[in-house]
């Protein structure tokens, strides 16, 4: 078949809802992995990939969910990485229950 837009022959034309037919030349995708990249901002470029577990640690989220009791509690991962952050996140109650009384006790120095 042959596209209308750039006149040249091809197997697949892609068609939306206004009307409009586009081929894999003229329309910057491929049928076989969606839209063209150049691997700067993919999911899977090594670039991303790197970083991510460069930065690994920042990634640490201040509180886990505990399936046995259905609530979130402190991350104790988060509590050993940032523990000057500790008062933005929870408050007293939950740092004394979650065995961690001794944060209490530097910020309020």
């Amino acid at each position: 078949m042959k596209c209308n837009t750039c006149k040249s022959e091809v197997s697949f034309i892609k068609r939306y809802a206004d009307g409009t037919e586009i081929c894999e030349n003229c329309g910057g995708y491929s049928r076989a992995s969606g839209a063209r990249t150049n691997s700067i901002l993919t999911r899977h470029s090594t670039r991303i990939r790197s970083d991510q577990a460069k930065h690994e640690s920042d990634m640490t989220v201040p509180h886990t969910y505990d399936k046995a009791s259905r609530k979130v509690k402190p991350n104790p991962d988060f509590l050993k990485q940032y523990p000057d952050k500790a008062r933005e996140y929870f408050n007293n109650q939950e740092l004394k229950k979650a065995g961690y009384g001794n944060l209490i006790k530097k910020e309020n120095k």
